[in-house]
């Protein structure tokens, strides 16, 4: 999707610079490891992982000024505060956490996951609910950057913690981020294993996911050997069935380069992932946001040593048994709580999306849709968007394009600056 101001929505692979803003490459700071140094035991694997993301963490604690960190009960962040606190306890200091809930929606608060895990921790714990910030709601809570219409749904929640923080005098802030990004997509743990000649081990792969559900065709991996042996589109090959004519014709672009140390890497999408534009951009797109409240917003997942391992690692390592991050899980053993090692995945936040659609948050969305003028209908065809305004209970993927579409009409409203192209 088209957002504006000359940046393409990266949602095929594809991308573009975005004018005014510097984004360094994160590529240029990663390494692939010699053939020699990627560890060949699963003991060996487990161990080197466990060590650089304690690496990586200690590398991004400051060397003075009070740390926080937006936490969720998801592995990622829970993961950093667990390696950070005690690290900083050695120095005398204490990590703040700051935690958003529900008091609206009980399946959706994570809060009662880490009561426990904070008192172990000794974290100092700010949490809140977030059931009045909901999207569009609080103008104050809503800034906007003229430079660029990509904005998260859920920056309310956001800012409000970037207050809280604030008033607790944190200067560095870190957040998860990122950590979904060191894990292979699941679709390649047999074409992987098929690659190596481990058919034991795929066969035992194979007995384990059959054995936990039989719909086999529903895996990932079958999937996508399936798409492969029919000559279907793959991953950024496909185009979403929701765009217009003119948005498809914008799918003729190529796909990103791979980095030139990383060409011929057998998980391209994993690549461009981790060190594509789209994620040097997502670094920095934050800054006027977190930086009025004088806070530094750190990702210790973003590190150029973790990031190396990972893309060397074969995907067995990434997936197994139907479970994801499977090797960070391993290397959490004895660091993280086995209730928050082991938990699948965070809630999802779709529920709140839909009870905002059923509030004040869809007059705003509905105005701004409907606004004469509208940009977005040249790339999303608009009865899609009309089916899902008519919907009572939205998805994930389709609210995320909902809410791209309205929020391109209000960064316009508000000094958004359309690309001419696009404005043709």
């Amino acid at each position: 999707m088209i957002d504006a101001a000359g940046l393409v929505r990266y949602l095929a692979g594809r991308a573009v610079e975005v004018p005014e803003i510097a984004a360094p490459r994160f590529a240029d700071r990663v390494r692939p490891l010699a053939a020699d140094a990627v560890p060949q035991s699963e003991a060996e694997a487990i161990a080197e992982c466990r060590r650089r993301m304690i690496q990586a963490v200690e590398r991004a604690l400051p060397a003075e000024g009070k740390v926080g960190i937006s936490l969720s009960a998801g592995f990622d962040s829970t993961l950093i505060a667990a390696i950070a606190a005690p690290i900083l306890a050695r120095r005398g200091q204490t990590l703040y956490a700051y935690t958003y809930g529900f008091d609206h929606f009980p399946q959706t608060d994570e809060r009662p996951l880490l009561v426990d895990f904070v008192r172990q921790f000794g974290i100092v714990w700010r949490p809140f609910a977030a059931d009045h910030l909901l999207p569009l709601t609080d103008p104050a809570l809503r800034p906007v950057d003229p430079r660029t219409p990509v904005s998260t749904i859920w920056r309310e929640f956001k800012q409000y913690s970037y207050r809280l923080a604030e008033a607790d005098g944190v200067t560095t802030l870190f957040n998860g981020h990122y950590g979904d990004h060191l894990y292979a997509n699941p679709r390649y743990w047999f074409e992987d294993e098929f690659r190596h000649g481990r058919w034991s081990a795929a066969l035992r792969e194979v007995f384990i996911r059959t054995r936990q559900d039989l719909r086999i065709w529903r895996d990932p991996a079958w999937r996508h050997v399936g798409r492969r042996l029919l000559g279907l589109p793959i991953g950024h090959q496909v185009v979403p069935h929701w765009l217009t004519a003119e948005a498809r014709a914008l799918f003729t672009m190529p796909a990103e380069p791979l980095p030139a140390a990383f060409r011929g890497h057998p998980r391209p999408d994993h690549v461009r992932l981790m060190l594509g534009r789209y994620a040097d951009y997502d670094d920095v797109l934050d800054a006027p946001f977190h930086e009025p409240y004088g806070l530094r917003l750190v990702h210790p997942w973003r590190n150029p040593d973790l990031s190396a391992l990972m893309l060397a690692l074969p995907a067995r390592f990434h997936a197994r048994a139907l479970q994801r991050k499977w090797i960070g899980r391993e290397a959490a053993r004895g660091i993280l709580p086995e209730s928050l090692r082991t938990r699948p995945k965070g809630s999802s936040l779709v529920p709140i999306f839909n009870a905002a659609m059923r509030g004040a948050t869809r007059l705003q969305v509905e105005a701004l849709i409907r606004r004469p003028g509208a940009v977005w209908p040249r790339f999303v065809e608009r009865t899609f968007v009309d089916s899902l305004m008519d919907s009572r209970e939205i998805g994930d993927q389709a609210g995320a394009l909902l809410w791209r579409c309205a929020w391109l009409e209000h960064w316009r409203e508000h000094g958004g600056r359309i690309d001419p192209v696009l404005c043709r």
